[in-house]
């Protein structure tokens, strides 16, 4: 008999939403980015655009006044509506007399100036204006999607001289399925880039579809079968990290095949000399990845170069390269073995959601055998298939402790919240959700230390916070007070 019950209807809950919570988008979506590392890239690749050629237009009507460049500015409103906010960079690098190329983007939680922080360096070396909507978050609805979408197009040409042949739509998870939505509103629009999410575009056209996704990440499977899929223009990019937003190095990737989408279409002169390198260093990298055993990741680095190549610059060498590993025993190999994974990630999944209820002792067995298996696997491609099954796991308890907490009966919240600890020891929203139900149970003491540990593992949503209602009773109290001006800074941060 199971320690904690939960009925047939629950369970068969619980196994629907392992294999389809990535079509949902719950109102606050925090959960995904369990133990989030800042990126860490320090160097940035060398963009493929010559600073002086990088437009092939050089007179152009002077913009209404527009903000200062070289300066995220975290919180504009929109001239048509006020109630649409989006953060904007404007890279110095971008030459006025000149029509500059714009990267919409969009968070889950909307937190626009973070995301701009990330990706700012990029935005001056691929003189690229950069906008982040602060108004679109996971839980708006379509129609509040497509509004916002619609406002902030308007906003960037009455606000600049924006590029209308190179604009782009780019967002992570939610956010990522938003950009995708875009296409229907905006058939304009030259590229997407969907980061940790393979929601397909509702419109297909020839517009370039980037999927990327980090191999510990819940959506991996779902971003490589959309891109699989698609008849558009597509390619998907990995990285080894978690459901976050993609390394600097991806991100800059993703932009310089778009500038060589751009050479396709004559929109910005065609750069030979760089289109060599790439290509160069991209065969370099994957016969080190070869040497290392991995050669689905050595294909993917061919097969980009080979997209940014197309129609561009004729390379012999890395046709031959691509096909020599396709046809290889050890490619093979490496393509049966990650099917074989998939289908035991499945298995497991089934496994484990079906111990939901069992004895939190039971489970911290479970995971301690998983954790034990992982560091003997430790980046092997079983290594990542037990992270991603590991986050799946977490992301149901999230999905089905969440609209526990306001139940009247706060057991099964806190069974639940207790095994996403175990499960998923680093993720902030446990303990998050732990506070509340101390909270309900009027133990102020244990809810300062939840709150506390979840800030240290990253919270940052204020909004969130003051929102709950379990805390409105001590919202004035000076621990709390204290603890909302730690999540500000987390959030500044």
């Amino acid at each position: 008999m199971p320690f904690f019950y939960f009925s047939t209807m629950e369970k068969i809950k619980l196994l629907a939403l392992a294999f389809l919570f990535p079509f949902f988008i719950p109102a606050s979506f925090s959960a995904c980015n369990s133990a989030a590392k800042k990126d860490t890239t320090s160097e940035v690749s060398t963009t493929i655009i010559e600073s002086d050629s990088v437009h092939t237009e050089t007179s152009v009507t002077e913009p209404r006044q527009f903000p200062e460049k070289g300066v995220i500015h975290s919180n504009l409103q929109s001239l048509n509506d006020p109630s649409v906010k989006y953060a904007l960079y404007i890279p110095a690098s971008c030459d006025n007399g000149s029509k500059w190329p714009v990267l919409f983007l969009f968070d889950p939680q909307g937190k626009g100036s973070m995301v701009l922080k990330k990706y700012q360096l990029l935005a001056d070396n691929h003189k690229m204006v950069m906008l982040c909507s602060n108004t679109s978050k996971n839980g708006n609805t379509q129609d509040q999607s497509s509004y916002i979408i619609r406002q902030l197009f308007a906003e960037v040409f009455l606000l600049m001289p924006a590029d209308s042949n190179r604009i782009y739509f780019g967002g992570f998870s939610g956010g990522g399925r938003v950009a995708s939505s875009a296409l229907a509103i905006q058939n304009s629009i030259k590229g997407i880039i969907s980061i940790a999410a393979g929601t397909p575009p509702v419109s297909m056209s020839t517009c370039r579809f980037i999927g990327i996704a980090g191999k510990q990440d819940f959506n991996y499977k779902e971003v490589k079968t959309a891109v699989q899929k698609l008849t558009m223009p597509s390619i998907a990019l990995y990285h080894n990290g978690i459901h976050e937003w993609c390394p600097s190095e991806l991100m800059d990737k993703a932009l310089v095949l778009f500038e060589c989408d751009a050479m396709r279409e004559k929109t910005i002169p065609v750069a030979k000399e760089q289109l060599q390198t790439l290509s160069s260093i991209s065969k370099l990298k994957a016969e080190k990845l070869q040497s290392a055993g991995d050669h689905t990741g050595a294909l993917n680095t061919l097969q980009y170069a080979s997209e940014c190549l197309n129609g561009l610059l004729k390379d012999e060498e890395l046709n031959n390269a691509i096909n020599n590993l396709k046809n290889s025993v050890k490619y093979q190999n490496s393509v049966q073995e990650e099917n074989k994974l998939n289908e035991d990630q499945t298995s497991l999944v089934q496994f484990y959601v079906k111990q939901f209820g069992q004895p939190l002792d039971t489970w911290n067995v479970n995971m301690q055998k998983l954790n034990s298996e992982m560091n003997k696997s430790k980046n092997s491609p079983r290594y990542f298939m037990l992270k991603r099954m590991i986050a799946t796991l977490s992301m149901q308890c999230y999905l089905y402790a969440k609209p526990e907490l306001s139940s009247a009966d706060i057991n099964k919240a806190t069974y639940l919240t207790q095994l996403y600890t175990i499960i998923d020891p680093e993720n902030k929203d446990a303990h998050y959700f732990a506070a509340i139900i101390a909270a309900k149970q009027q133990q102020q003491e244990a809810m300062i230390k939840e709150l506390n540990i979840s800030i240290a593992k990253g919270f940052s949503d204020v909004e969130l916070l003051k929102g709950e209602s379990a805390f409105l009773p001590y919202q004035n109290s000076t621990e709390f007070k204290n603890i909302i001006e730690k999540v500000i800074i987390n959030q500044n941060n």
